[in-house]
């Protein structure tokens, strides 16, 4: 029913523009409250796209007015800066819909409950993992460039505190010259492919990576999904 779902009606620039909005809309008697705020402490002026803006969020059923309020609001700010630019696209009515409204969102400040701030710092910092993990990955995957084929050589074990592990030693010619390699860390027991291949770089053959390489995009594929499915549980029980 659309008197149980809510929709963002406001981007704000900042946590301030955000709050000062919502305290607006809820003078008025609408349930609104910001979605955000930590997350754009987080990111602070990272390239985001715009996911770390705080954002308010109103019952469905009170857009219009919510949206004809802050219209109103923002043409006064325009009024009296006149420096000042309006953005229609933070006044449109129209989003995707969410969960189920908060009875506390009447009673505070705008703001999601401490747990939820926690997840939604979590969440920013999966995102922010997923992007240095890319990096990373892609940097090396421009490195190692070359592709050649390698052999199981022997196992090379290293002891630890609590047990023996092997090092996989594996085998390749590059320009009639022989380089090793290694899986690290196989426990005893476990086998290994007797051949495969091998990721090099092609003006210091000694920097390789044996085995497929992951796809450099798979560490924010992933750390991306996280981190939205936490953003939406936080919002959830905010």
């Amino acid at each position: 029913m659309e008197d149980d779902h809510i929709i963002e009606i406001f981007s704000a620039k900042d946590p301030l523009e955000a709050n000062a909005v919502c305290s607006l809309l809820q003078g008025a008697g609408i349930r609104a409250r910001v979605v955000g705020e930590s997350v754009n402490q987080i990111a602070g002026s990272l390239p985001l796209n715009g996911i770390s803006s705080p954002r308010v969020w109103v019952p469905e059923r009170d857009k219009n007015e919510a949206a004809n309020l802050i219209k109103r609001w923002m043409n006064e700010q325009e009024a009296s800066d006149p420096d000042a630019t309006i953005d229609d696209d933070c006044t449109s009515p129209e989003g995707s819909t969410e969960g189920e409204p908060s009875n506390k969102a009447s009673d505070g400040a705008g703001t999601v409950s401490a747990v939820g701030k926690v997840l939604m710092c979590a969440s920013g910092t999966l995102i922010l993992v997923g992007g240095v993990l890319t990096w990373f990955a892609y940097t090396k995957a421009q490195e190692c460039s070359a592709v050649t084929a390698a052999d199981f050589f022997y196992f090379k074990a290293h002891a630890t505190r609590n047990r023996v592990i092997n090092d996989a030693i594996y085998r390749y010619h590059v320009n009639d010259r022989i380089y090793t390699g290694r899986i690290d860390d196989v426990l005893p027991g476990h086998s290994v492919p007797r051949h495969t291949v091998v990721h090099y770089d092609p003006h210091d053959p000694e920097q390789c990576v044996v085995g497929e390489m992951i796809s450099p995009w798979q560490p924010l594929i992933y750390c991306g999904s996280a981190g939205a499915l936490l953003m939406l549980v936080a919002y959830r029980l905010g």
